[in-house]
């Protein structure tokens, strides 16, 4: 799913980036941060039935597993839970910002996100003897901690390029030319066109 999202909105910075600082050029900034947040929400959304099923795998793995073993995989999974959530910002943000060739602070944060992990693994796993679940912990944990890490460089150094753009939005279009907003904010069938094929591929590999 995030992979189609990015797709999404790599075409729609190439076209704001042909558009140069068109009035087409603002609306195209506009359309790329609702793209963003329509992704977030609609990997939340899809994020409430894993959680279910996830809540529920005991049982299931009670018949491949002897109990000891299902309850330890029940308890890793049950602290997969918040990577849940942050799965659904972590991997917008890093399609956000390659969409727009945005490498070095994807880097930089990847980089941080690596430290932090064994950190946590040494934490959890060596230090607190939590085994498996303290794996799955510092999993979520890293995640969290590398898409606020995103979050804070496309809040500090996005949000300025966006509200630029939607302050020169109404200067810039023309008479007539408003329409043109609410028809690119359709962009609900563009992620899903392009997200679920992408979501198929990704689980038949």
């Amino acid at each position: 799913l995030a992979a189609g999202l990015e797709a999404v909105c790599t075409r729609i910075h190439g076209a704001a980036q042909a558009a140069h600082q068109t009035a087409q050029a603002a609306a195209h900034r506009r359309h790329l941060d609702l793209t963003l947040r329509r992704g977030v929400s609609l990997l939340l959304l899809v994020s409430l039935p894993i959680a279910a099923s996830w809540t529920q795998a005991e049982h299931l793995l009670r018949r491949h597993l002897d109990g000891s073993s299902a309850q330890t995989a029940r308890a890793a999974l049950l602290l997969l839970l918040p990577d849940l959530v942050a799965t659904s910002f972590l991997a917008p943000f890093r399609g956000f910002l390659r969409s727009q060739s945005l490498n070095k602070p994807l880097a930089c944060a990847s980089a941080a996100a690596i430290a932090a992990h064994v950190a946590l693994n040494y934490l959890f796993v060596v230090r607190l003897q939590m085994g498996a679940s303290g794996t799955a912990a510092a999993i979520s944990a890293t995640d969290f901690l590398h898409a606020f890490i995103l979050y804070l460089y496309i809040r500090r150094h996005q949000t300025a390029a966006m509200a630029m753009a939607m302050a020169m939005a109404p200067l810039l279009l023309p008479a007539g030319g408003a329409t043109e907003a609410p028809a690119m904010a359709s962009s609900w069938p563009q992620i899903l066109r392009v997200a679920a094929p992408c979501c198929l591929i990704t689980c038949m590999d």
